[in-house]
């Protein structure tokens, strides 16, 4: 797999479940569902290129393409599919571009399928290079303070503790790959996907907080485009429903996989 670190709980045999995390994470951002399920399910957790341990990769799996080649291979049996923020949006280009014969449910969790004009995508990869330069100039620490000041991240204002602890967890990964990630797996890359979710033959959970309006309103309608797709709204709670509501939503998430998946 070009060197994408995957760590697996549960039995070898077991329907296979994958699990993709968003910028700045690794795929120990999934254990805690992964302890959930892995009982009945082999759980695979993977570091995305340029998070965790996938790292000094070669220079095709920091593009949008060699990203989505590598994980739709890893995902071809896979029987769940569940990704966040960036992972959201590469489990749902996998999902409809790879031809997972095998999925039978996925999960999206604060993701968009798509910027649907040129110019919001093209200003997108303005926006994300100005990043990496300011994560590779300023440095990883000074970057996350940043990061999290984002109105996308406004509900962590009343999380002081988790946000700290979301600071500390990260400073440990390496600036200049996760900007080579932050360039090459920008939204402004990813083709958008709206009209290809009628095609989506899979049962979907599209999964935002209520305190994140934009990613409510961008789950609701995927949920709606979708033939089998439905929409779960976790309360008090923001761009990160799995980490700041932890019990609610991966209770919630947990379920709709045993519904779904043999």
């Amino acid at each position: 797999m070009a060197g994408l670190q995957v760590t697996t709980l549960g039995p070898a045999q077991a329907p296979l479940i994958v699990c993709l995390h968003g910028f700045l994470g690794d795929g120990s951002d999934w254990r805690p569902l992964a302890e959930r399920l892995c009982s009945r399910y082999q759980v695979a957790l993977v570091d995305l290129p340029g998070h965790g341990v996938s790292t000094a990769l070669p220079t095709e799996s920091y593009t949008w393409a060699g990203a989505v080649n590598e994980i739709g291979a890893l995902a071809r049996p896979a029987r769940g599919l569940i990704g966040y923020s960036m992972g959201g949006r590469l489990a749902l280009t996998v999902a409809l571009t790879a031809g997972l014969e095998n999925l039978k449910a996925m999960v999206i969790v604060s993701a968009s399928p798509g910027l649907e004009e040129s110019a919001a995508r093209i200003q997108r990869l303005r926006e994300d290079e100005a990043r990496a330069r300011d994560l590779e100039l300023r440095g990883l620490p000074a970057f996350l303070e940043t990061w999290y000041d984002q109105p996308l991240f406004a509900s962590l204002r009343g999380q002081p503790t988790l946000r700290q602890a979301l600071i500390d967890r990260r400073s440990g990964g390496r600036a200049e790959e996760l900007a080579k990630a932050l360039r090459g797996l920008s939204v402004g890359h990813q083709r958008p996907l709206w009209n290809e979710l009628p095609g989506l033959t899979s049962p979907a959970l599209f999964v935002a907080g209520e305190e994140d309006a934009v990613y409510g309103a961008t789950a609701r309608r995927a949920a709606d485009l979708s033939p089998l797709g439905r929409s779960l709204m976790v309360p008090a709670c923001g761009h990160m429903p799995h980490l700041e509501q932890p019990a609610l939503c991966l209770d919630a998430v947990a379920e709709f996989v045993q519904q779904h998946v043999e």
